[in-house]
């Protein structure tokens, strides 16, 4: 598995522009060892001053199996709504999550063969399960809620989309 899997996804959903891209691939360590970090470290840096975006960096695993290039399309998306925001005033906020989780998402119910669909499912299952922060299931409902938006209409939704729909999951 490599880059290429991450450009292709990108490529496929309308996602990949080269000066992103070009951007992405020159601002970011790529961790040979994904193991090293234990998943905890991985992310987007952001250097501001006075409230305006000046530049970004980040730590991501080189891609080697699903959960590596997972956290590549988390990442890339970040790098998207970064890289559109430099040199505008910016205020990081939990929303900036919703939408490369949701990419996540779509990246396993489009492109991921049954096999990596069983795993992902069986490591989401298990974070659930353990999952003891309610404001963290409530982000497993809410990635749920907006793919399977997405999946029904084609269009990413507002909140107030979602108000229709919402699904809870429930332990």
């Amino acid at each position: 598995m490599d880059i290429n899997r991450l450009v292709d996804f990108l490529k496929s959903e309308n996602l990949y522009d080269d000066d992103i891209f070009t951007y992405y691939v020159n601002n970011m360590k790529f961790v040979d060892d994904p193991s090293i970090l234990n998943g905890s470290f991985y992310g987007m840096f952001i250097d501001e001053k006075c409230g305006e975006l000046l530049s970004f960096k980040g730590i991501v695993p080189k891609i080697c199996n699903l959960f590596t290039l997972l956290i590549n399309i988390h990442e890339y998306m970040h790098a998207i709504l970064l890289f559109k925001n430099l040199g505008l005033p910016f205020t990081e906020s939990l929303d900036d999550e919703v939408l490369p989780i949701a990419f996540e998402r779509l990246y396993i119910e489009k492109c991921a063969s049954d096999d990596e669909k069983a795993v992902f499912e069986l490591y989401q299952k298990n974070l659930i399960d353990n999952c003891k922060d309610e404001n963290h299931l409530r982000g497993f409902s809410l990635q749920w809620n907006v793919m399977n938006f997405y999946n029904k209409n084609g269009y990413f939704p507002t909140s107030m989309d979602l108000l229709d729909d919402l699904v809870f999951i429930k332990r």
